[in-house]
């Protein structure tokens, strides 16, 4: 668990992404863009979750950066349900994110399971950020099992995410934000 809090940490005070504030507004001539994601997880579910995100293609600006979905009231959105509840919706957070322009991707997770530390190998969920853009990249969704296995999923889930987007960027209309699903 400190391992994720260091992770978030380092990545912010190093400017690498910030998070995108209430007071947000879109300008057409803004040097950044903004990324708007949920990530989810089910199954074994970490106790701490990380997703990372590099820059594709220029080495020299090569910096992870990195979601995490922690059980706080800063980082979860939708919470983890108590124990014997219906899961209706995976915990896990909506991710809004104000990036340099440029290729990107999703190509790693990590996590604290019973005190062990559950990593993934590389995969790629790629995406493009544009200045002075808002771009909804829909649903990242984890899941786990028992023996290691995980699947990494993809869905459009703009029902469920744009409600809760209209409350983190009341500034942004809807549709003034850009389509554009990982692939």
């Amino acid at each position: 668990m400190y391992r994720a809090l260091i992770c978030v940490a380092v990545c912010l005070l190093a400017g690498c992404v910030r998070t995108v504030t209430a007071d947000f507004e879109l300008k057409s001539d803004s040097s950044t863009g903004v990324i708007v994601v949920s990530v989810t997880a089910s199954g074994r579910i970490p106790g701490a979750l990380i997703f990372y995100v590099r820059p594709i293609g220029d080495l020299a600006k090569l910096q992870t950066h990195s979601i995490s979905v922690l059980d706080n009231r800063q980082l979860i959105d939708w919470p983890v349900p108590k124990s014997g509840a219906p899961v209706d919706q995976p915990p896990g957070r909506l991710a809004v994110l104000d990036m340099a322009p440029g290729q990107y991707e999703f190509y790693r997770w990590s996590g604290r399971v019973g005190g062990s530390l559950v990593e993934s190998n590389v995969f790629s969920r790629r995406f493009e950020v544009r200045a002075g853009e808002v771009a909804y990249l829909g649903n990242l969704h984890l899941t786990t099992g028992n023996d290691r296995n995980w699947n990494m999923s993809t869905a459009d889930r703009r029902d469920r995410d744009f409600r809760l987007l209209a409350t983190k960027l009341p500034n942004v209309p809807q549709e003034k934000i850009v389509i554009r699903l990982l692939k």
